[in-house]
């Protein structure tokens, strides 16, 4: 498409902007990045084979679907867009479809884009309605679900609303909605729907949408479905219950669907509000508390359990080794290197480990929800989508991480860890695991920081964050290697497990 703009003189002269949004995968961002900047330079596209272009050249069906319902929507503000949505149909060639849909845009768009000549104010989108966004999310869907609409969602939400306050002699509803975020590269969208009675009470639920190809081709893609039909699973087997009747407050279930591309959750909106800074002491103790929890209610065999149910995650946290792909090395020098050589050994020592837990797999102060309650502070967690069986310190790890706890003296570290430990003591039930020391808790605690500096180290990490890393990193690699590296990753497991040996 670039090759096409750069030959049209009109484009040519007043150049062009190019915008790579992403960033998932820095191999295919770099090579498209070349890829535009050869066409750019009159290089042509040398770089990416023929048998790539041919694999995403056409349309499947469920971006058709998209396509069409899209532009109907978008053809109401763009009149441009009038009648294109009778020509997408699957397998036909994406280039030719969209080079001349975008060169027809392009001629409406205001003039600070260096097209046209005057600005056109009717079709900027702050001049749009304040609910278009919101209900244009739901718009696209309507190919694939036509109860999908905020209204038709937010009428089966309205039996659990009366059963949790709102007057049941309510008649007449009205439902609003705004758009949140949009997630997962782009395929899903989350939604607040606020449904009011006749009788001036109102409830929230909050929304979340995916459209994935029901069998994805793409890894990326699978990994998505995979995460939100885990989160779906959390809560249709009655596991949100359980932790809730367990005083680890999570939204409640309001209404499910799943078909072939189209996935819908609807739940509770929480109390509270999320702390954009670092964690206060309180906030993450009680973020701690949470997560003991969690961790003591589905404790060893318990996680076993639960996993074989169906849905959760074999092996549960974003990050785990098993999930995530890691080039052992590649272009690394130094202790980050021996770091990614030892990453599959430490991932092995951790599942080896016998206070093995259902954890939450992505407790970051940003799925939590904050509140004072007497004296002390209350908390929420929400977003299950990697919920699944690990090493428990994993998730206590993260969430002291993303608190910004790393950053403390280790003496202020090991007091959380402590606290943690008499949090969940009291907690955990009868078992042949038995419960873990302080010394085990400090053990796996270093381990699971190394791990997660792993995955941070291969996706590419800033100097700052290098910097949080570098000090227990290499303390525990020295235990493992003497500070030299070792030859191969089948060294660094007899290594790890020798300098670690599994509780």
């Amino acid at each position: 498409m670039i090759r096409q703009l750069v030959a049209l003189p009109s484009l040519g002269q007043r150049g062009i902007i190019v915008s790579l949004e992403g960033g998932y995968n820095p191999s295919a961002t770099a090579d498209g990045l070349e890829a535009c900047l050869r066409c750019m330079l009159c290089a042509g596209a040398a770089g990416v084979s023929h048998d790539v272009q041919q694999k995403r050249a056409s349309v499947k069906r469920e971006t058709a679907i998209s396509l069409r319902a899209a532009l109907q929507c978008q053809s109401r503000y763009w009149p441009c867009l009038t009648g294109w949505q009778s020509i997408v149909v699957a397998g036909v060639r994406l280039g030719d479809l969209l080079f001349p849909l975008v060169l027809q845009c392009a001629q409406h768009l205001p003039c600070w884009c260096g097209l046209g000549s005057e600005p056109d104010h009717s079709n900027d989108w702050e001049a749009l309605p304040e609910s278009f966004l919101a209900q244009s999310a739901l718009t696209q869907l309507a190919d694939v679900d036509a109860d999908s609409t905020p209204e038709k969602l937010a009428e089966r939400c309205v039996a659990r609303f009366l059963g949790g306050g709102m007057p049941r002699t309510a008649s007449d509803f009205s439902v609003v909605s705004r758009r949140l975020a949009d997630t997962r590269g782009g395929l899903g969208t989350v939604l607040a729907v606020q449904v009011r009675c006749d009788q001036g009470a109102k409830r929230e639920a909050i929304v979340k949408l995916l459209v994935t190809p029901q069998d994805p081709v793409d890894e990326s893609d699978a990994k998505v479905r995979e995460s939100f039909r885990a989160e779906m699973e959390f809560y249709t087997r009655g596991t949100a219950q359980r932790l809730a009747a367990a005083g680890a407050f999570c939204p409640n279930l309001l209404h499910t669907t799943c078909e072939s591309s189209l996935s819908v959750l609807c739940l509770s909106l929480l109390p509270g509000s999320r702390q954009t800074q670092r964690l206060t002491r309180q906030q993450l103790l009680a973020a701690l508390h949470w997560l003991a929890r969690l961790h003591s209610l589905f404790w060893g065999e318990r996680a076993d359990e639960q996993v074989a149910l169906g849905g959760l995650h074999a092996h549960g946290c974003f990050w785990d080794h098993g999930r995530t792909t890691t080039e052992c090395g590649k272009d690394l020098a130094g202790w980050e290197r021996r770091l990614t050589m030892a990453g599959r050994a430490i991932d092995m020592r951790l599942k080896a480990d016998v206070f093995q837990a259902i954890c939450h797999g992505d407790a970051k102060p940003d799925n939590m929800m904050f509140w004072a309650e007497g004296e002390g502070v209350a908390v929420a967690v929400c977003d299950f989508e990697h919920a699944g069986k690990a090493q428990h310190m994993k998730d206590v790890a993260y969430c002291m991480l993303s608190a910004g706890a790393l950053g403390e003296s280790a003496a202020e570290q090991d007091a959380y860890l402590q606290q943690y430990l008499e949090l969940l003591l009291p907690l955990l039930p009868p078992g042949p695991e038995g419960a873990p020391t302080l010394t085990q808790i400090r053990t796996a605690y270093s381990l699971c920081i190394c791990d997660f500096a792993r995955w941070m180290c291969a996706r590419g990490w800033s100097k700052e964050e290098r910097a949080v890393f570098e000090e227990p990193c290499v303390a525990v690699l020295g235990a493992i290697d003497g500070g030299v590296a070792l030859s191969s990753e089948g060294d660094y497991v007899a290594a790890v497990f020798a300098a670690f040996p599994p509780c």
